[in-house]
C-alpha cells in the first residue's frame, strides 16, 4: 500500500485495486474499507457490480475514509 490509496481513501473515496496482501497489516477488510481484483476480468466483474450498487460502494467508501 503506498500513501496515495489513503490519501483517496481519507476522501471517503472508494478504492478498487488490485490484491494486495499488506492491507491486512493496516487493518484493512476487503468489501468493508476497500475491494481488490485478482485479475483483469475480476476488475471489470466489480467495476460493472459497484456501478451497479452506488449504495454499496458509498459505505465502502466512507468506512475506508473513518
Amino acid at each position: 500500500m503506498n500513501y496515495r490509496t489513503f490519501e483517496i481513501m481519507a476522501g471517503n473515496n472508494f478504492v478498487l485495486c488490485d490484491d494486495r496482501v499488506q492491507a491486512s497489516d493496516y487493518g484493512l477488510i476487503e468489501g468493508v474499507h476497500l475491494s481488490f481484483y485478482k485479475n483483469i476480468d475480476e476488475c471489470i466483474d466489480k467495476i460493472e457490480y459497484y456501478l451497479k450498487n452506488a449504495d454499496l460502494r458509498s459505505t465502502i467508501a466512507y468506512q475506508g475514509g473513518r
